[in-house]
């Protein structure tokens, strides 16, 4: 876990609405109302998100686990992926595509034969592979309007996002040195502007 290693990627954001005020039982039930949801694996076809416990990832008890620790709340986005090795697909493609040949008597398939039976291989083989549970940690400093989302994936950062957003209506701003230094009340605007103005410096190779 992010949190708990000694080396982590994370991405910093400062909440855009800052005048909506949370208590931590109220997020405490809209992380409960948005928690992951446990889907058989042999009806589950792509990928499942929702929210989770820092405590028991795995196995969440919102009504007991803690999420508040001291003024920051803590909790976890899980997400869970089925991914069906290409290896595995190919070889199924190599025999279905030879046994559909000698039943209709041909040589070859065409492209939309090609496609459908891999579509129908990939389907099939998920159905009966178990999906892989990824968890990623997140700090919410409500002193400071901030959230830490402890990964540094794009496809990762914008789940969380969007059910960020959908969870508590509250939209995420990411912080990288422009946005930090236009929230900043400890720089004058005159310095800011200066900022915002200076040119890249190019590198001579």
């Amino acid at each position: 876990m992010g949190l708990l290693t000694s080396t982590s990627s994370f991405l910093r954001y400062r909440i855009e609405d800052e005048s909506q005020e949370i208590s931590s039982e109220n997020i405490r039930q809209k992380l409960k109302d948005n928690s992951f949801p446990e889907i058989p694996d042999a009806e589950m076809s792509e990928s499942v998100s929702g929210w989770t416990t820092f405590e028991n990832p795995f196995d969440p008890d919102f009504e007991s686990d803690h999420i508040a620790y001291g003024n920051n709340i803590v909790f976890c986005l899980r997400t869970d992926k089925k991914s069906v090795p290409k290896k595995i697909v190919d070889k199924h493609i190599a025999v279905e595509s030879k046994k559909a040949m000698r039943e209709s008597g041909r040589d070859y398939l065409s492209k939309n034969e090609k496609k459908k039976l891999k579509e129908e291989i990939i389907l099939r083989l998920s159905l009966s592979i178990p999906a892989t549970p990824d968890v990623y940690d997140v700090l919410w400093i409500p002193d400071k309007k901030e959230v830490i989302f402890f990964s540094g994936q794009k496809s990762v950062n914008e789940v969380f996002e969007t059910l960020f957003r959908q969870t508590f209506s509250l939209s995420l701003i990411r912080l990288f040195p422009y946005t930090k230094v236009y929230f900043s009340s400890s720089i004058e605007e005159n310095s800011k502007n200066i900022f915002y103005n200076t040119k890249h410096t190019k590198i001579p190779e």
